[in-house]
């Protein structure tokens, strides 16, 4: 579901508990705001609860997923995988070959986007850029 004007405030909070200091650096409010226009912005729901988001522009001529983050206590039960999953769809549907995001090197879920095809093709000392054709 898109996320509106309204829905910043939990975007940031998400963000903010789920990146690592270090990772997060400056990134805020300001950031936030001038990211805004430049991404979907989405919200995901499993039923009627929110559950966490998913934010994406084309980079490189992939769908690139810039922020992804799952609410913790709705961790581990396959939401990460469905999402993801519907993601592909989403950039196939609109006719895009590849998809990718950027995660740190001790980042979990890195595993599940392995386990889901995608592979590294960028690194940083702390990130990787992961994509996977769809």
């Amino acid at each position: 579901m898109p996320a509106g004007e309204a829905d910043k405030p939990y975007i940031l909070e998400q963000t903010r508990l789920n990146l690592p200091q270090r990772a997060l650096g400056n990134w805020g409010v300001e950031q936030l705001e001038q990211d805004w226009p430049l991404l979907q912005n989405h919200l995901l729901y499993l039923d009627k609860d929110r559950i966490g988001i998913l934010r994406w522009r084309l980079r490189d001529e992939s769908l690139h997923i810039s922020d992804f983050q799952i609410e913790a206590s709705h961790r581990n039960r396959g939401l990460g995988s469905q999402a993801m999953l519907q993601f592909a769809q989403l950039a196939r549907a609109q006719g895009h070959a590849r998809v990718s995001l950027r995660v740190l090197h001790d980042n979990p879920a890195r595993r599940l986007y392995e386990r889901l095809g995608y592979a590294e093709i960028e690194r940083s000392d702390h990130w990787a850029v992961l994509a996977k054709f769809v």
